[in-house]
């Protein structure tokens, strides 16, 4: 779908009229409700999985021990990840203490930056403010966006690093003349390498480079300096901070930090070399994965991505869109490491294709065009978000938050909204249909993070054991770690707010506690020889992740 036709096939409902005389009310409200889905019950629940424990932990070790060059998990060197995450994570434990509200809105930042730049960078593109609005208002419904975007962790920072750098090339590129765009890519490659290191100048440098070489031998036919050029040199700019931090580390640190970072938890992690690699999997893996990420919206992004790709040979906007949403993919597949998260940075494009795709069918319905394939689509969306809704209110039910008249008023709202959906499709109210559909999503995703999210049961346990362990330390007792996980190591720094000493063998097991009764060990792994030979004081989780403090 070309500028000219989307200008053409979008004409302005009253709504898009709206859009177009108010854009910047619009994105302030784009941001509020990101803003609500985000924050909503972010406080109320404690560090969860591996990740939170983890990176929460480090940011905490950082600001405790004021070292902002090296990142370090329970006072040992942590070089996975350069550290711009934990330096804004230090900033708002300075302003709001260590919390996990405050762990997390580094994450929130970031997703809510990308929503303002997704708003503007399809609006600068496309001159299409419906487009940008539908774009932008389908990222932040995407489940696993928002779910980042509650949680600590690099990915947000990453998403959005590659964001702005890959929508800052192509409007440079497309405006001719105006440099001071290219700085939009140095900027969004400073916060994608400061947040992953190699990765995010990987997914951004391979899928420029796609669309230049398809530009170059497709539409222009001659190889043109100048737009290689631009994009090399706003590349090295934008590393700048990157080298900075990495210098700062050569200086303090030595070489084998550098080469930690930059190969062996870099490229090693790609190729497989890295040592240990838990996340390592097939080239299939993620395509076991094409049904669920991008929910609720991926149906509309497969479709949108069919007709994009039939287009690309034609406009360049839709070659562009292909490019970044197929080539980092096939990038990640063929890398060792994989997770699902690791897809984020896809989200934004897959939003675009989803608006662009969701406007045309839409306009077709308001044209009286109702197809065979349009009313298998919104028999589809009607059914699944019907599902969703139901599922969630059974969830609800059945493990009932403490708000229960938040739950009476919102479920009885969810119900209201449902008749009148289903009455829109037998009516062949086609037009009102997504108005409902979306709708619906953002008051399920309200719910869930109100209702749902903070009252699942504590899987870790962490914060209960750890204050069992301070309270145990300001009677003169000394606590170590036995053989712990990043899980514990993080968690430990951050509800303990000091360094562990840790233990990885039997035999310093057996000199640990035997120098002391005050001496007192946590340990998630408890062999048959440990419960024969020492006393649990205190056990906390059930069946998989318990955790023990063990004494003599």
């Amino acid at each position: 779908m070309n500028n000219q036709e989307i200008k053409q096939e979008n004409q302005p409902s009253q709504i898009g009229k709206k859009i177009d005389q108010h854009p910047v009310m619009v994105a302030l409200g784009l941001l509020l409700i990101t803003l609500t889905l985000l924050l909503n019950g972010l406080s109320d629940f404690e560090l969860r999985e591996t990740t939170e424990p983890r990176v929460a932990g480090i940011a905490a070790e950082m600001f405790i021990g004021q070292d902002y060059i090296l990142p370090k998990l329970n006072g040992q060197a942590f070089l996975e990840k350069p550290p711009l995450y934990s330096w804004l994570a230090s900033i708002y434990y300075k302003i709001f203490d260590i919390s996990p509200l405050s762990a997390r809105l580094p994450s929130v930042l970031a997703a809510c930056l990308l929503v303002l730049f997704l708003f503007w960078g399809v609006r600068e593109i496309t001159q299409n403010n419906r487009l940008a609005f539908t774009a932008t208002l389908m990222l932040t419904t995407m489940v696993s966006f928002l779910g980042n975007g509650r949680q600590a962790g690099q990915d947000s920072l990453l998403t959005l690093g590659v964001a702005v750098t890959l929508l800052g090339f192509y409007i440079a590129i497309r405006k001719k003349g105006h440099n001071i765009y290219w700085m939009l890519l140095a900027s969004g490659l400073a916060i994608a390498s400061l947040a992953k290191g190699i990765l995010g100048l990987s997914i951004t440098g391979i899928t420029v480079f796609a669309y230049l070489s398809i530009e170059t031998i497709w539409f222009e036919k001659k190889f043109h300096i100048k737009n290689w050029f631009y994009p090399a040199i706003a590349t090295l700019i934008g590393l700048i901070p990157l080298f900075i931090w990495l210098g700062f580390l050569y200086h303090s640190y030595g070489w084998d930090a550098v080469y930690e970072i930059t190969w062996a938890n870099s490229i090693g992690r790609f190729t497989g070399a890295f040592e240990g690699n838990a996340h390592e999997a097939p080239y299939y893996y993620y395509l076991s994965y094409l049904p669920e990420i991008f929910q609720p919206w991926t149906i509309l992004v497969y479709l949108g991505l069919w007709y994009h790709f039939r287009r690309m040979h034609l406009e360049r906007f839709s070659l562009f869109l292909c490019c970044w949403l197929i080539v980092p993919f096939i990038l990640l597949s063929v890398s060792s490491g994989k997770r699902p998260v690791y897809l984020l940075s896809l989200y934004p494009v897959a939003a675009i294709i989803a608006a662009s795709y969701g406007l045309y069918l839409f306009d077709q319905l308001r044209q009286g065009m109702v197809t065979m394939s349009n009313k298998i689509v919104i028999w589809l969306y009607v059914f699944l978000t019907t599902i969703g809704i139901i599922f969630q209110i059974y969830t609800i039910i059945k493990q009932p938050p403490n708000t229960l008249t938040l739950f009476i008023i919102m479920s009885l709202l969810e119900l209201i909204l449902l008749f009148l959906l289903w009455r829109s499709l037998f009516q062949n109210q086609q037009q009102k249909i997504p108005q409902y559909i979306i709708a619906l999503i953002i008051i399920g995703l309200f719910n869930y993070g109100s209702l749902i999210q903070p009252y699942k049961k504590e899987k870790y346990f962490l914060k209960p054991l750890f204050e069992t362990v301070t309270q145990k330390e300001k009677q003169n007792y000394h606590v170590a770690l036995l053989w712990p996980d990043e899980r514990l190591q993080g968690g430990a720094v951050f509800y303990g707010q000091h360094i562990f000493p840790e233990i990885n063998n039997i035999t310093d097991l057996d000199v640990f506690l035997g120098k002391s009764e005050k001496n007192l060990v946590v340990t998630e792994y408890l062999s048959d020889r440990i419960k024969h030979k020492f006393k649990i004081v205190k056990s906390f989780g059930e069946n998989k992740h318990n955790y023990y403090i063990i004494s003599r």
